[in-house]
């Protein structure tokens, strides 16, 4: 093949690739937006088009090595657990394993097939939803597989999230009776956004507000802390415009999400995005900033601050980010020592680990929580309709509706991406923030979703597979091979700000999507 040709396919891969990205950021708005794609009509079209996109991306992605574990362990993981799925829901007569519901059903009817499930209808119904996140992760892997793009993504998330909490809060304000074009049923008294539960609202308005902290931490990087303080008094400096206004945003964002997040009222939901809002600062404020315009040179380094210092620093964004929750969640706090663990859910708990210790196995069938639930429920706690339907335990559900199938692939999946993010931590300078936010994201659902059911929102899941994925791609983004190789070429050793630098002859002007790395 002649080179022009070459030229000519590698040219019609990266458009295609391009506009496989834009239409990807497209369907995260579109997953998001109409209460999270929890309608069928919704989901299942949209979830056509994630699926659709991961096809696409296995054809035309290049090959990134760095990334190619993250990637086989997700396709593992989502192959075992559809396969998982459909063996729950397949009728096998004789089946060891089947529910003791169906021989029970053999008294009145007769002989049949018996399956794991206690409802195989919806465990196969619920196949989509359970791949939608795994084939969003994937599809990242595949199409944002570089430094730029994968950044790119993460601002684009941050400007959706923006224009959602700036939508939410005039509609809150304006219209508190309304949920974007139909009237409101439930919360009235608190923020939703654009999903019908505040929990799941506060899980999304959380992940703006870490992820705009991070990126307006890495654009105070690139302005200059003091010269951008200068920049704001008009005194002499050297920041450029772009980079101030990019902080200034950033840090309204940041602003805009909080005041959402607090507004949701949700108890958990601010406790754990404060919580994680305070691991990335921790982790920010320890390993310090790093210039954006500072040249290094051969055998040069900059002084290392001291241990002393950096934990100072670190007791610092703590003691913000708690005085921070105390006065502006004051609210859900006030709610918290009122129900203290009167609340339902705490009620509730024994029941959940009755029927997990009764399925811990091979589980009830996925999407079957709601049909078992009701032959377990202790009148005592009254008749709370919504834990017919869902455990408001993410962990306790997925025991017990898959069995320990489900534990063994969510340690995989927690390990893999902690992993993944510490080695991030370790190997990245200026991008470091994007693997500390990706910490603290994944630490806001960890805790929250121990007492509620976030993640389980398919636009909420989708789009923190999307922002994981990303961070995976930042966070190996930089192979011990190819530093070795760069070092051979240069024959320069690294400098501590080796990765991620700017020229200091002038900085690139940041786009949302397709614009040039900084």
């Amino acid at each position: 093949m002649s080179n022009a040709a070459l030229h000519l396919s590698g040219t019609g891969r990266a458009l295609a690739a391009r506009l496989l990205r834009w239409l990807f950021c497209l369907l995260l708005v579109v997953v998001v937006v109409p209460s999270g794609s929890v309608d069928f009509n919704v989901l299942h079209p949209v979830a056509a088009g994630f699926f659709g996109l991961a096809l696409l991306g296995t054809i035309i992605g290049g090959h990134n090595r760095s990334i190619r574990s993250a990637y086989a362990i997700t396709l593992s993981v989502a192959l075992v657990i559809g396969l998982w799925i459909v063996i729950q829901a397949s009728s096998i007569a004789g089946n060891p394993f089947a529910n003791p519901i169906w021989a029970d059903a053999e008294r009145f009817y007769g002989p049949m097939a018996q399956s794991i499930s206690v409802s195989p209808g919806d465990t196969f119904q619920g196949l989509i939803a359970a791949l939608l996140p795994f084939s969003a992760f994937m599809t990242v892997l595949l199409i944002f597989q570089n430094d730029k793009d994968a950044v790119n993504l993460i601002r684009f998330f941050v400007v959706s999230g923006c224009a959602i909490c700036v939508v939410a809060l005039l509609q809150f304000l304006l219209f508190p009776g309304m949920l974007l074009f139909v009237p409101k049923k439930f919360y009235l008294d608190s923020l939703t956004a654009v999903f019908v539960n505040r929990n799941t609202a506060a899980t999304y308005l959380a992940m703006v507000m870490i992820f705009s902290g991070g990126l307006a931490f890495h654009s105070l990087q690139n302005a200059g802390f003091v010269s951008f303080i200068r920049f704001l008094i008009n005194s002499n400096h050297k920041t450029r415009r772009s980079d101030a206004l990019l902080v200034i945003f950033y840090v309204t964002t940041f602003a805009l999400a909080l005041t959402a997040l607090m507004l949701t009222k949700s108890r958990a939901g601010i406790a754990a995005g404060i919580t994680g809002s305070c691991v990335t600062g921790m982790i920010l404020a320890y390993y310090g900033g790093q210039s954006a315009t500072h040249s290094y040179h051969r055998g040069f380094s900059r002084p290392r601050t001291s241990l002393i210092a950096r934990l100072m620093r670190v007791g610092l964004v703590l003691l913000a980010m708690m005085s921070v929750g105390l006065v502006f969640g004051g609210q859900a706090i006030v709610r918290a020592g009122v129900q203290g663990t009167g609340d339902v859910r705490f009620c509730f708990l024994p029941t959940l680990i009755d029927m997990t210790r009764d399925n811990w196995l091979v589980g009830t069938g996925f999407g079957t929580f709601r049909d078992v639930f009701p032959a377990y429920r202790d009148p005592a706690c009254g008749g709370f309709e919504l834990f017919l339907s869902l455990a408001h335990n993410f962990y306790l559900e997925g025991w017990i509706s898959l069995g320990l199938p489900f534990v063994i692939t969510a340690l995989i999946v927690v390990a893999a991406l902690i992993h993944n993010l510490f080695i991030g931590l370790r190997e990245r300078r200026r991008y470091r923030w994007i693997p500390a936010a990706g910490l603290g994201v994944l630490t806001l659902h960890l805790l929250h979703n121990s007492v509620d059911f976030s993640i389980q929102n398919p636009g909420v899941g989708v789009m923190f597979a999307a922002l994981m994925a990303a961070t995976v791609v930042i966070a190996r983004g930089r192979s011990t091979k190819s530093k070795r190789s760069e070092i051979l070429a240069t024959e320069e050793p690294p400098g501590p700000n080796d990765d991620d630098q700017r020229s200091t002859r002038g900085s690139v002007e940041i786009q949302v999507l397709g614009g040039p790395a900084t």
